[in-house]
Protein backbone atom coordinates (compact mmCIF):
# COMPACT_ATOMS: atom_id res chain seq x y z
CA UNK A 1 0.00 0.00 0.00
CA UNK A 2 1.20 3.08 -1.07
CA UNK A 3 0.49 6.37 1.58
CA UNK A 4 0.33 9.58 -0.68
CA UNK A 5 0.03 13.31 0.25
CA UNK A 6 -1.59 15.97 -1.68
CA UNK A 7 -1.47 19.75 -0.84
CA UNK A 8 -3.80 21.64 -0.87
CA UNK A 9 -6.36 19.53 -1.20
CA UNK A 10 -8.79 22.20 -2.12
CA UNK A 11 -7.02 23.05 -5.91
CA UNK A 12 -8.39 21.96 -8.77
CA UNK A 13 -5.66 19.69 -9.14
CA UNK A 14 -5.74 17.92 -5.98
CA UNK A 15 -9.26 17.13 -6.58
CA UNK A 16 -8.50 15.58 -10.06
CA UNK A 17 -5.83 13.85 -9.09
CA UNK A 18 -7.89 12.22 -5.90
CA UNK A 19 -10.65 11.25 -7.91
CA UNK A 20 -7.82 9.49 -10.16
CA UNK A 21 -6.01 7.90 -7.19
CA UNK A 22 -9.25 6.68 -5.67
CA UNK A 23 -9.37 4.13 -8.85
CA UNK A 24 -6.27 2.36 -7.31
CA UNK A 25 -6.66 -0.27 -4.20
CA UNK A 26 -2.85 0.03 -3.41
CA UNK A 27 -3.07 4.04 -2.56
CA UNK A 28 -4.50 5.56 0.28
CA UNK A 29 -4.37 9.70 -0.04
CA UNK A 30 -3.84 12.47 2.81
CA UNK A 31 -4.84 15.67 1.78
CA UNK A 32 -4.54 19.03 3.84
CA UNK A 33 -5.96 22.09 3.73
CA UNK A 34 -6.80 25.31 5.23
CA UNK A 35 -10.49 25.10 5.62
CA UNK A 36 -12.67 22.11 6.55
CA UNK A 37 -14.86 22.39 3.99
CA UNK A 38 -11.97 22.22 1.42
CA UNK A 39 -13.83 19.09 -1.23
CA UNK A 40 -9.91 17.48 -1.05
CA UNK A 41 -10.12 16.88 2.53
CA UNK A 42 -13.11 14.66 2.13
CA UNK A 43 -12.67 12.98 -1.09
CA UNK A 44 -9.32 11.84 0.59
CA UNK A 45 -9.20 8.69 3.17
CA UNK A 46 -7.88 11.82 5.40
CA UNK A 47 -7.97 15.07 5.85
CA UNK A 48 -5.85 17.28 8.16
CA UNK A 49 -6.12 21.19 8.80
CA UNK A 50 -2.92 22.97 8.65
CA UNK A 51 -1.04 26.53 8.50
CA UNK A 52 -1.63 28.64 5.34
CA UNK A 53 1.14 27.85 2.77
CA UNK A 54 3.11 31.53 3.48
CA UNK A 55 2.58 30.41 7.67
CA UNK A 56 6.25 29.61 9.03
CA UNK A 57 4.30 26.08 10.35
CA UNK A 58 3.41 25.05 7.16
CA UNK A 59 6.26 23.28 6.54
CA UNK A 60 6.69 21.36 9.72
CA UNK A 61 2.82 20.07 9.82
CA UNK A 62 3.30 18.83 6.41
CA UNK A 63 6.91 16.96 7.83
CA UNK A 64 4.67 15.52 10.85
CA UNK A 65 2.42 14.51 8.90
CA UNK A 66 4.73 12.84 6.77
CA UNK A 67 5.80 11.33 9.87
CA UNK A 68 2.30 10.48 11.08
CA UNK A 69 0.93 8.33 8.09
CA UNK A 70 4.21 7.27 6.82
CA UNK A 71 3.82 9.00 3.02
CA UNK A 72 5.46 7.71 0.54
CA UNK A 73 4.47 10.38 -1.94
CA UNK A 74 3.87 13.95 -1.83
CA UNK A 75 2.58 15.52 -4.64
CA UNK A 76 2.12 19.29 -4.53
CA UNK A 77 -0.29 20.80 -5.73
CA UNK A 78 -0.51 25.12 -6.22
CA UNK A 79 1.91 26.93 -8.43
CA UNK A 80 3.06 29.11 -5.62
CA UNK A 81 4.49 26.09 -3.70
CA UNK A 82 6.01 23.82 -6.37
CA UNK A 83 9.68 26.06 -6.07
CA UNK A 84 9.63 25.29 -2.42
CA UNK A 85 8.97 21.62 -2.40
CA UNK A 86 11.27 20.89 -4.66
CA UNK A 87 14.43 22.78 -2.85
CA UNK A 88 13.34 20.56 0.01
CA UNK A 89 13.13 17.41 -1.97
CA UNK A 90 16.14 15.95 0.01
CA UNK A 91 14.62 16.78 3.67
CA UNK A 92 11.18 14.92 2.36
CA UNK A 93 13.63 11.69 1.35
CA UNK A 94 15.62 12.09 4.82
CA UNK A 95 12.54 11.01 6.03
CA UNK A 96 11.14 8.41 3.73
CA UNK A 97 8.74 10.32 1.46
CA UNK A 98 9.41 11.28 -2.16
CA UNK A 99 8.45 14.62 -4.02
CA UNK A 100 6.35 13.87 -7.13
CA UNK A 101 7.86 17.42 -8.58
CA UNK A 102 10.61 18.21 -11.18
CA UNK A 103 13.75 19.89 -10.70
CA UNK A 104 14.20 23.26 -9.43
CA UNK A 105 15.91 24.25 -12.69
CA UNK A 106 12.91 23.15 -14.45
CA UNK A 107 10.44 25.13 -12.59
CA UNK A 108 12.80 28.11 -13.38
CA UNK A 109 12.55 27.34 -16.69
CA UNK A 110 8.58 26.78 -17.29
CA UNK A 111 6.82 29.13 -14.39
CA UNK A 112 8.62 32.01 -16.39
CA UNK A 113 6.95 32.50 -19.65
CA UNK A 114 9.86 34.68 -20.49
CA UNK A 115 12.56 31.47 -19.34
CA UNK A 116 9.87 28.87 -21.58
CA UNK A 117 10.39 31.09 -24.76
CA UNK A 118 14.07 31.38 -24.50
CA UNK A 119 14.82 27.76 -23.49
CA UNK A 120 12.54 26.58 -26.35
CA UNK A 121 13.03 29.14 -29.27
CA UNK A 122 15.66 27.28 -31.12
CA UNK A 123 14.25 23.67 -30.86
CA UNK A 124 10.33 24.21 -30.79
CA UNK A 125 7.48 26.32 -32.47
CA UNK A 126 6.68 28.84 -30.36
CA UNK A 127 4.91 32.64 -30.65
CA UNK A 128 6.93 35.16 -30.65
CA UNK A 129 7.54 37.17 -27.43
CA UNK A 130 8.81 40.43 -26.11
CA UNK A 131 9.15 41.61 -22.19
CA UNK A 132 9.66 45.25 -23.49
CA UNK A 133 7.26 47.13 -24.85
CA UNK A 134 9.01 49.35 -27.33
CA UNK A 135 10.67 46.00 -29.22
CA UNK A 136 7.18 44.68 -29.98
CA UNK A 137 6.46 45.43 -33.86
CA UNK A 138 3.77 48.16 -34.56
CA UNK A 139 0.39 46.74 -36.42
CA UNK A 140 -0.19 43.35 -34.90
CA UNK A 141 -2.52 41.57 -32.58
CA UNK A 142 -1.02 40.50 -29.34
CA UNK A 143 -1.65 38.64 -26.03
CA UNK A 144 -0.60 40.25 -22.85
CA UNK A 145 -0.16 38.28 -19.93
CA UNK A 146 2.23 37.99 -16.37
CA UNK A 147 5.52 36.03 -16.83
CA UNK A 148 4.14 34.17 -14.28
CA UNK A 149 0.58 33.03 -13.25
CA UNK A 150 -1.81 30.16 -15.02
CA UNK A 151 -5.31 30.29 -16.15
CA UNK A 152 -6.89 33.49 -17.95
CA UNK A 153 -6.20 36.32 -14.86
CA UNK A 154 -4.51 39.46 -15.82
CA UNK A 155 -4.59 38.00 -19.70
CA UNK A 156 -5.53 40.91 -22.70
CA UNK A 157 -6.17 40.47 -26.66
CA UNK A 158 -5.05 43.72 -27.62
CA UNK A 159 -5.31 44.50 -31.25
CA UNK A 160 -3.91 48.06 -31.40
CA UNK A 161 -1.29 50.45 -30.22
CA UNK A 162 -3.21 51.71 -27.41
CA UNK A 163 -4.94 48.57 -26.36
CA UNK A 164 -1.34 46.82 -26.11
CA UNK A 165 0.23 49.84 -24.04
CA UNK A 166 -3.00 50.29 -21.73
CA UNK A 167 -2.13 46.39 -20.82
CA UNK A 168 1.30 46.60 -20.59
CA UNK A 169 1.23 49.28 -17.84
CA UNK A 170 -1.32 47.62 -15.79
CA UNK A 171 0.28 43.57 -15.92
CA UNK A 172 2.75 43.02 -13.44
CA UNK A 173 5.61 41.74 -14.70
CA UNK A 174 3.79 41.26 -18.46
CA UNK A 175 5.14 39.83 -21.70
CA UNK A 176 3.63 40.20 -24.79
CA UNK A 177 2.89 37.16 -27.23
CA UNK A 178 1.89 37.19 -30.92
CA UNK A 179 -1.58 36.31 -30.96
CA UNK A 180 -2.27 32.62 -31.99
CA UNK A 181 -6.22 32.23 -33.71
CA UNK A 182 -6.26 28.65 -33.84
CA UNK A 183 -7.59 25.79 -31.56
CA UNK A 184 -6.06 25.19 -27.76
CA UNK A 185 -4.74 22.27 -27.02
CA UNK A 186 -3.13 20.70 -23.60
CA UNK A 187 -0.88 17.71 -23.41
CA UNK A 188 -0.63 15.66 -20.68
CA UNK A 189 2.50 13.79 -20.66
CA UNK A 190 4.52 11.54 -18.51
CA UNK A 191 8.27 10.82 -19.29
CA UNK A 192 10.87 7.91 -18.63
CA UNK A 193 14.35 8.60 -16.66
CA UNK A 194 15.85 8.78 -20.03
CA UNK A 195 13.20 11.74 -21.08
CA UNK A 196 11.69 9.42 -23.69
CA UNK A 197 7.52 9.68 -23.76
CA UNK A 198 5.60 7.13 -21.62
CA UNK A 199 2.06 8.58 -21.99
CA UNK A 200 1.07 11.93 -24.22
CA UNK A 201 -2.36 12.68 -24.33
CA UNK A 202 -3.14 15.73 -26.37
CA UNK A 203 -6.94 17.04 -25.47
CA UNK A 204 -8.82 19.75 -27.60
CA UNK A 205 -10.09 22.57 -25.14
CA UNK A 206 -13.28 22.90 -26.93
CA UNK A 207 -14.90 25.42 -24.09
CA UNK A 208 -12.45 27.28 -21.76
CA UNK A 209 -13.91 29.18 -18.25
CA UNK A 210 -11.87 31.65 -16.51
CA UNK A 211 -8.65 29.84 -17.99
CA UNK A 212 -9.72 26.38 -16.51
CA UNK A 213 -11.08 23.65 -19.71
CA UNK A 214 -14.62 22.89 -18.62
CA UNK A 215 -15.51 21.09 -22.17
CA UNK A 216 -12.34 18.54 -23.86
CA UNK A 217 -11.77 15.95 -26.47
CA UNK A 218 -9.04 13.73 -26.41
CA UNK A 219 -7.30 13.79 -29.82
CA UNK A 220 -4.51 11.68 -31.81
CA UNK A 221 -2.43 14.19 -33.55
CA UNK A 222 0.46 13.61 -34.66
CA UNK A 223 1.84 16.84 -34.48
CA UNK A 224 0.99 17.77 -31.22
CA UNK A 225 2.54 14.02 -30.03
CA UNK A 226 6.06 15.45 -31.84
CA UNK A 227 5.50 18.81 -30.40
CA UNK A 228 5.67 16.67 -26.72
CA UNK A 229 8.29 14.43 -27.19
CA UNK A 230 10.63 18.04 -28.45
CA UNK A 231 9.55 19.28 -25.35
CA UNK A 232 10.33 16.21 -23.41
CA UNK A 233 14.18 16.33 -24.55
CA UNK A 234 14.66 19.60 -24.11
CA UNK A 235 13.56 19.63 -20.39
CA UNK A 236 14.09 17.45 -17.38
CA UNK A 237 10.68 16.05 -15.69
CA UNK A 238 9.60 14.13 -12.91
CA UNK A 239 6.42 12.86 -12.70
CA UNK A 240 3.36 14.41 -15.05
CA UNK A 241 3.26 17.37 -16.62
CA UNK A 242 1.46 19.27 -19.53
CA UNK A 243 2.03 21.44 -22.22
CA UNK A 244 -0.12 24.73 -23.65
CA UNK A 245 -0.27 24.86 -27.15
CA UNK A 246 -2.42 26.75 -29.80
CA UNK A 247 -2.45 26.90 -33.66
CA UNK A 248 -1.02 29.61 -35.43
CA UNK A 249 -2.24 31.29 -38.48
CA UNK A 250 0.22 28.77 -40.90
CA UNK A 251 -1.34 25.95 -39.15
CA UNK A 252 1.53 25.20 -36.80
CA UNK A 253 0.96 24.12 -32.88
CA UNK A 254 2.92 26.39 -30.86
CA UNK A 255 4.09 26.09 -27.17
CA UNK A 256 2.49 29.08 -25.19
CA UNK A 257 3.04 27.49 -21.61
CA UNK A 258 4.19 24.34 -20.00
CA UNK A 259 3.12 23.27 -16.36
CA UNK A 260 5.85 21.00 -14.59
CA UNK A 261 2.81 19.46 -12.28
CA UNK A 262 -0.07 17.14 -12.20
CA UNK A 263 -2.80 19.50 -14.17
CA UNK A 264 -6.67 19.85 -12.92
CA UNK A 265 -8.21 17.97 -16.18
CA UNK A 266 -5.40 15.26 -15.97
CA UNK A 267 -8.41 13.23 -15.52
CA UNK A 268 -7.92 9.26 -15.60
CA UNK A 269 -10.80 8.75 -17.64
CA UNK A 270 -8.37 9.79 -20.31
CA UNK A 271 -5.51 6.96 -19.36
CA UNK A 272 -5.22 4.28 -17.32
CA UNK A 273 -3.76 3.85 -15.20
CA UNK A 274 -4.12 7.65 -14.67
CA UNK A 275 -0.43 9.81 -15.39
CA UNK A 276 -0.65 10.46 -11.14
CA UNK A 277 -0.66 7.18 -10.66
CA UNK A 278 2.03 6.06 -13.34
CA UNK A 279 4.21 8.95 -11.63
CA UNK A 280 3.83 7.58 -8.53
CA UNK A 281 4.78 3.99 -9.50
CA UNK A 282 8.02 5.57 -11.17
CA UNK A 283 9.56 7.43 -7.85
CA UNK A 284 9.07 4.25 -5.88
CA UNK A 285 10.75 2.37 -8.32
CA UNK A 286 7.77 0.21 -9.38
CA UNK A 287 7.23 -1.43 -12.84
CA UNK A 288 5.06 0.70 -14.98
CA UNK A 289 2.46 -0.87 -16.68
CA UNK A 290 2.28 0.72 -20.44
CA UNK A 291 -0.86 3.31 -20.44
CA UNK A 292 -4.45 2.96 -22.33
CA UNK A 293 -4.90 6.46 -23.80
CA UNK A 294 -8.87 6.19 -24.78
CA UNK A 295 -8.81 8.45 -28.04
CA UNK A 296 -12.00 9.97 -28.73
CA UNK A 297 -13.38 10.23 -25.47
CA UNK A 298 -14.66 13.35 -24.03
CA UNK A 299 -15.60 15.18 -20.94
CA UNK A 300 -17.51 18.21 -19.92
CA UNK A 301 -17.12 19.34 -16.27
CA UNK A 302 -19.25 20.90 -14.19
CA UNK A 303 -19.98 22.28 -10.47
CA UNK A 304 -20.42 19.58 -7.44
CA UNK A 305 -21.55 19.91 -4.43
CA UNK A 306 -20.65 17.99 -1.07
CA UNK A 307 -23.11 17.76 1.73
CA UNK A 308 -21.86 17.32 5.28
CA UNK A 309 -23.95 16.19 8.18
CA UNK A 310 -22.82 16.82 11.80
CA UNK A 311 -20.97 12.93 11.18
CA UNK A 312 -18.74 14.68 8.34
CA UNK A 313 -16.10 15.82 9.54
CA UNK A 314 -14.88 12.61 10.98
CA UNK A 315 -11.63 11.85 8.69
CA UNK A 316 -10.56 15.44 9.04
CA UNK A 317 -7.74 16.22 12.01
CA UNK A 318 -6.39 19.42 12.71
CA UNK A 319 -2.57 19.73 12.94
CA UNK A 320 -0.88 21.35 16.38
CA UNK A 321 2.97 21.21 17.53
Amino acid sequence: MKSVLLTPGGSGMAVTAIKALRKQEDVQTVATDINELSPGLHLADTGYLVPRFDDPDYMNAIFDIVHEESIDVVIPALDPILKRFARRRDEFHDRGSQVLISEIETLKITQDKWNTYQHLADSVSVPESWIQLENVPEGGEYFIKPREGSGSEDAYYASSRDELKFHFERVSDPIVQTHLPGKEYTIDCLTDSEGSLVACVPRLRKEITSGISTKVEVVHDSALITLAQVVAEELSFVGPFFIQAKIGSDGVPRVIEIGARTAGTMCGEFVTPSLQYLGILQLCDESVPEPAVHFGSQISRYWSEQYFDDDGFENVIQWSQ
